[in-house]
């Protein structure tokens, strides 16, 4: 059995590929979301290890995400939260 899995919300596709080979080649299971919203409802379903957000995304900003997650009731609050930011 692997480390766990790993919520990435990420919506350049570059950007995400690259990570994404990156964290399974480290052993994790990557569930790949383009947008705040998709990304926030996966980590809810899976309750991963931990999230990587972009901090820039199409409908909300990982800020938000990362507020969201906190709020929650369950496990997924304590959940380690990686921001990713653009130079």
């Amino acid at each position: 059995m692997g480390p766990g899995t790993i919520v990435l919300i990420e919506a350049d596709d570059w950007v995400a590929r690259l990570l994404q080979a990156a964290l399974r080649e480290a052993g994790y299971d990557v569930v790949v979301a383009a947008e705040a919203l998709a990304g926030l409802q996966q980590s809810l379903e899976r309750k991963p290890e931990c999230v990587v957000c972009a901090s820039k995304l199409p409908d909300f900003d990982g800020a938000w995400v990362a507020g969201q997650i906190r709020a929650s009731s369950s496990r997924l609050s304590e959940t380690p939260f990686l921001l990713l930011s653009e130079p």
